[in-house]
């Protein structure tokens, strides 16, 4: 247990202590983030924050998860360091989303080839447990690619994107301490210990973003621990930690990222335009467009997260098909409250 907060502490610490470095560096090589139409923030902002992630995450896990138990773990730093290259070029100079997905291709293939982190089944989804090797290796691959850039993807407002890297890995490091896989749960609050600090640089007057550096890194180790998640919770012993239905739990764990994605990339194509072209319909715009400030946001954003995960909790008992599409209908739900408020906007202002 102590060296589990040693390890939170010291990758807190050190990405605190990192940042102001970090944010000189940027401003003087030029890696800003400027205001557009499309950006909720004014001014210039310094977007290299992923590289003190990236720092604090390799040096703090390799330093305090034993040697005995690094196992897969060995991997994730050199998977992180292709991402990293390919984020940090990309917060440089844009990058083409092409190039994005070979680089990102390049993560999952040493992930699921070398460290062997995929999905093996379906745990009841459908019907369907264990999966055949071609399918799930391809499965992973979508999985991985799509959870990287949902991250991505989320990152639009100050820090929602930390917000719900830190809510996952907290939730999801307390379960590993709690079955016994100290190796997953010291990953998991290296993440949350870097990510907090970050979280203080930039949650109400940004000094630094995260860049695409941050939340790429952040999105692949996140996927990482899910797929940990379910593949340890089908072999762990306590019938009290066990989900029956863990696809659910991870459905209310990761519903911001997936389902605002889906959202968006429908949209998008239904419009004729690709699914990577950046534009202001993800759910934090829409809610800034309803009146609320970027806190109100966050806190919007994230209080529905957490009453998702509990809602999944409580569906991870029941038939696991029924339990999905009940959740992705209450986020629709959210949605279409949403967007009643900003229709609404103009007829208060024209009553007053």
């Amino acid at each position: 247990m102590l060296d589990i907060i040693f390890s939170f502490g010291l990758s807190f610490l050190l990405l605190f202590a990192l940042m102001p470095f970090v944010i000189k560096t940027a401003i003087y090589r030029g890696i800003i983030d400027s205001s557009d139409e499309r950006k909720a923030h004014s001014g210039v902002v310094p977007s290299s924050g992923g590289v003190g992630i990236f720092i604090s995450f390799a040096f703090v896990s390799l330093l305090t998860i034993p040697a005995d138990q690094l196992g897969a773990i060995r991997y994730i730093p050199s998977s992180l360091v292709v991402i990293f290259l390919l984020g940090a070029q990309d917060d440089l100079s844009p990058l083409r989303s092409f190039a994005k997905l070979l680089g990102q291709s390049i993560v999952v293939f040493i992930l699921i080839v070398f460290a062997d982190i995929r999905i093996i089944q379906l745990h009841g989804l459908f019907g369907i447990d264990a999966l055949p090797y071609v399918i799930n290796i391809v499965l992973s691959i979508l999985f991985y690619l799509f959870v990287i850039n949902s991250y991505n993807l989320i990152d639009g407002i100050n820090g929602l994107c930390f917000s719900v890297v830190i809510l996952i890995t907290s939730l999801l490091g307390c379960w590993f301490f709690l079955v016994s896989y100290y190796e997953y749960c010291t990953l998991a609050f290296v993440v949350c210990g870097a990510t907090l600090a970050l979280l203080m640089y930039n949650i109400i007057t940004a000094t630094i973003f995260t860049g695409d550096t941050g939340s790429l890194v952040l999105g692949a180790v996140c996927s990482i621990i899910v797929i940990q998640f379910l593949d340890i919770n089908s072999t762990i012993a306590s019938d009290s930690m066990r989900f029956e239905s863990p696809v659910i739990v991870v459905t209310g764990l990761m519903i911001l990222p997936i389902y605002d994605t889906l959202r968006v990339f429908a949209i998008r194509m239904l419009e004729g335009t690709s699914p990577f072209v950046a534009n202001k319909r993800n759910l934090h715009h829409l809610i800034l467009e309803a009146g609320l400030s970027h806190m109100q946001a966050i806190l919007t954003l994230l209080g529905s997260n957490v009453f998702m995960i509990v809602f999944a909790i409580q569906l991870a008992e029941i038939q696991i098909v029924f339990g999905f599409i009940l959740m992705i209908f209450v986020s629709i739900i959210f949605t279409q409250i949403i967007r009643l408020i900003i229709v609404s906007k103009p007829s208060v202002a024209s009553s007053s």
